[in-house]
């Protein structure tokens, strides 16, 4: 059995978790700005049960927080691969320098808390080549037509996400986390 924990990190991002090509538990996040300072993160955790998906909602102060709440919905998994899309540096170098420690602190918090042991494997991803591998997408594609065709597509290819959907609203973060984690799956 492959356990994957796709990741898109930003201060809006997602995470999922999957097991054999089925999404048993999403989280999003959104940062809390109080006069343009993050102040914590608001998070949204969806879990498969059975049939049914419930939905739970957190507050939290940081992005080790983040990794926490993940991490305590990965308890248990002992040969965890976690992947992440990787930072871009492009106009806004703050922007990438945001993405890569929030995607630090997060493989770094997870595979804290459930113990390197139990981390089989960690990558890092381009969001172009996920894409271009998983959805045929050029290198030059616009983000905001990948973003639009990522919650189009990504469903089609993995179905267990539509139920996760709901809880979190149409988030593009989340069908763009599932397409790191299939990506993953397919560079095995």
């Amino acid at each position: 059995k492959m356990i994957i924990l796709g990741i898109d990190p930003a201060n809006v991002g997602a995470c999922v978790l999957v097991l054999d090509g089925v999404v048993i538990n999403t989280w999003s996040w959104i940062a809390r700005l109080k006069r343009k300072k993050n102040a914590g993160y608001e998070i949204i955790q969806t879990i498969l049960s059975g049939e049914s998906v419930s939905k739970t909602e957190f507050l939290v102060k940081s992005a080790g927080g983040i990794a926490e709440i993940i991490a305590n919905g990965c308890a248990g998994v002992t040969d965890l691969h976690i992947a992440c899309e990787d930072a871009y540096i492009g106009q806004n170098p703050r922007s990438g320098l945001s993405v890569a420690r929030m995607g630090g602190a997060i493989i770094g918090g997870v595979t804290a808390v459930i113990g390197d042991a139990n981390v089989s494997s960690t990558c890092l991803v381009g969001a172009s080549s996920w894409r271009a591998a998983i959805h045929g997408f050029p290198a030059r594609a616009k983000r905001d037509v990948c973003k639009e065709q990522s919650l189009l597509l990504i469903p089609k290819i993995a179905p267990s996400i539509e139920s996760h959907l709901g809880g979190h609203g149409m988030l593009d973060h989340i069908t763009d986390a599932l397409g790191v984690a299939i990506w993953r799956s397919y560079n095995d």
